[in-house]
C-alpha cells in the first residue's frame, strides 16, 4: 500500500482520545482540527477522509514513529525470538517482562489503538450520507474490520479492557470506562468480523480490508479461542478464494512486490512521504540499540533459502533481513507490515486438521504443512517422520515459528498454545508467572478515569 489516501490522511485531525476526557475540568471534546459531524460529513468524499483516518490509525498502532510502542515491539521483543543488544531502560523492561505502568511504550500502543477505534466508531455512525449502497457497505465493513483487529490486539495484550462502539462527541455520551471481560470483547470482535465478511468486497485497493481478510482474521480469532470447528470452514473459504503462495518468503516481503497475492491484509507505509514511513524496519536491521534475533532462533531455524531470506549475521550481530533492508530508513521505512498472509492460513488449517483427525489420519495435516515447509528447499515431511499427532503438532508449531518469524505472531501463538509461562521462564532464566504476561494498563488512563479503569494484577 503506497500509501492509502496520502493526501486525505494528512488532512485528518486527531480525534478525541476517549479516555482523556475525564482528566479535564472543562471537557474539550472537539479539537480545532476536527469539524463536528453534523456540519462536516455531508457526502461520500468527506466520509473517505474518515476511512483514511482509520487506516492511518493502524499505521500508528503497528509503529509509525520510531520510538513509539508498536505491536512489533510488544510481541517480538517480548518473545523468545528477539532480544535487545542494549537491554536497558524501558526497552530492557519490555524484553524482561517487567514493564512499568508509567511506561510510554505501553501508553503509546494503548492510546494509538483507541484512537483507531474512535475513528472506526465515528465512521460507522456517519454513513447515512453515503448514497451508493455498495460503497456504504464497504466503508462499514472496513470500519468493523479495523475495529475488530484493534480490539483483538488489545485483548490479547491487556486482557480485560474498556469497550466502546459508539462515538463520543459530548459530555452526555461519555463511554463506560469499566474494563469488560475478555469474553465480552471477543463477542464484539466476532460480531464485527461476521458482519464485515458480508459487507466487504472480495477485492479492494491494496492495503484495504476485503471479505477474505475478514474471514482469515475471524478464523484466527476462533483458533485463538480453541473453537476449531468454527475456524475450519472459514479457513477453507480463504484457501479456495484465489490467494496463492509466492515462490519464496523473500518475494512476499519485497518492497517492489507488496501487492502480491499471498497477502490478505497489510498495514502500509511509505518513506519520504510526510511522516508516513514506518519505525520498525530500521530498528530491527541497522539501529545501534539492536532489536535482533535471539541466538536460539538462529540455531534452531532450518538452514536453506528461507533462512537466507530471513536471517543474517552482519559483523558480529544477528539480524533479520526479512523486511527488505535496502528500504529500512531511519524513522521513514518503506516496508509494509504484513498482518495476515496465506502461509499463516495454511498452517492454521494444518493445526485444525491435525486436532480433528489425530493419530488416525495425519496425512491431510502433513500435506498442508508441506505446502509451506517444502516451497523453497526444505525436504518434505512424510508420515514416517511422526510417531503420533503430538509430534506432528510440534512440527506445525515449529513451522509457524520460522515461517512467520518477526511478523508479530510468536507471542500470540505461545499464548494460545498455553506455553508462554514455560517458554519465557526458560528463555529469561527466571520464574515467569501468569501475572507477567499481560501488559500493565497505562497509569495515566487509570488516573484520568478516576480509578474506574483498574490495573492488571502484579503491577
Amino acid at each position: 500500500m503506497k500509501n492509502l489516501y496520502q493526501n486525505t490522511i494528512k488532512k485528518w485531525g486527531v480525534l478525541l482520545l476517549i479516555f482523556s476526557a475525564l482528566s479535564c475540568s472543562e471537557l474539550d471534546l472537539l479539537p480545532e482540527s476536527q469539524v463536528p459531524s453534523d456540519g462536516f460529513y455531508t457526502n461520500e468524499a468527506e466520509i473517505e477522509t474518515i476511512v483514511a483516518g482509520v487506516y492511518d490509525g493502524l499505521q500508528l498502532s503497528y509503529s509509525r514513529q520510531a520510538s513509539a510502542g508498536g505491536l512489533w515491539s510488544l510481541t517480538e521483543v517480548r518473545s523468545d525470538d528477539m532480544t535487545i543488544l542494549l537491554s536497558e531502560g524501558e526497552w530492557g523492561r519490555v524484553e524482561n517482562l517487567n514493564m512499568l505502568a508509567t511506561s510510554d511504550i505501553t501508553l503509546d500502543f494503548w492510546e494509538n489503538s483507541y484512537i483507531t477505534i474512535s475513528r472506526t466508531n465515528n465512521l460507522i455512525a456517519n454513513l447515512e450520507v453515503v448514497t451508493d449502497e455498495g460503497l456504504k457497505n464497504q466503508f462499514e465493513g472496513e470500519g468493523k474490520f479495523v475495529r475488530a483487529l484493534s480490539y483483538f490486539n488489545l485483548v490479547r495484550l491487556y486482557g480485560d479492557i474498556p469497550l466502546t462502539i459508539t462515538p463520543t462527541v459530548s459530555s452526555s455520551d461519555l463511554p463506560d470506562l469499566t474494563r469488560q471481560s475478555t469474553s465480552i470483547i471477543y463477542d464484539q470482535i466476532i460480531a464485527d468480523l461476521t458482519e464485515a465478511i458480508d459487507l466487504l468486497p472480495a477485492s479492494n485497493d491494496v492495503g484495504r480490508a476485503t471479505s477474505g481478510a475478514a474471514k482469515g482474521l475471524l478464523a484466527k480469532v476462533y483458533v485463538t479461542l480453541g473453537q476449531n470447528s468454527l475456524a475450519k470452514p472459514l479457513l477453507e473459504d480463504v484457501l479456495g478464494a484465489g490467494y496463492t503462495l509466492e515462490p519464496t518468503v523473500k518475494d512476499v516481503f519485497s518492497v517492489t512486490n507488496e501487492s502480491n497475492n499471498e497477502i490478505l491484509f497489510s498495514v502500509g507505509y511509505k518513506s519520504a512521504s510526510n511522516g508516513e514511513g514506518n519505525g520498525f524496519a530500521y530498528h530491527i536491521f541497522t539501529d545501534g540499540i539492536g532489536y535482533v534475533p535471539t541466538q536460539e532462533h538462529m540455531d534452531l531455524s532450518p538452514a536453506g533459502e528461507r533462512y537466507d531470506a530471513t536471517l543474517a549475521v552482519i559483523g558480529v550481530e544477528n539480524r533479520t533481513i526479512k523486511y527488505d533492508p535496502d528500504y529500512a530508513i531511519e524513522y521513514e521505512g518503506d516496508n509494509d507490515w504484513v498482518v495476515l498472509r496465506l502461509a499463516d492460513i495454511i498452517l492454521m488449517y494444518a493445526e485444525v486438521l491435525n486436532v480433528e483427525n489425530g493419530d488416525a489420519n495425519m496425512q491431510p495435516a502433513i500435506d498442508e504443512l508441506n505446502k509451506i515447509h517444502a516451497r523453497e528447499d526444505l525436504t518434505p515431511y512424510t508420515i514416517g517422520d511422526f510417531a503420533n499427532a503430538s509430534e506432528l503438532e510440534q512440527a506445525i508449531r515449529d513451522e509457524r515459528r520460522f515461517e512467520l518469524a518477526f511478523e508479530g505472531q510468536r507471542w500470540f501463538d505461545l499464548q494460545r498454545y498455553g506455553t508462554l509461562v514455560s517458554v519465557m521462564s526458560n528463555h529469561l532464566g527466571v520464574t515467569v508467572t501468569e501475572d507477567d504476561l499481560l501488559l500493565p494498563i497505562p497509569q495515566r488512563e487509570i488516573d484520568v478515569s478516576q480509578g474506574v479503569i483498574t490495573q492488571n494484577t502484579g503491577y
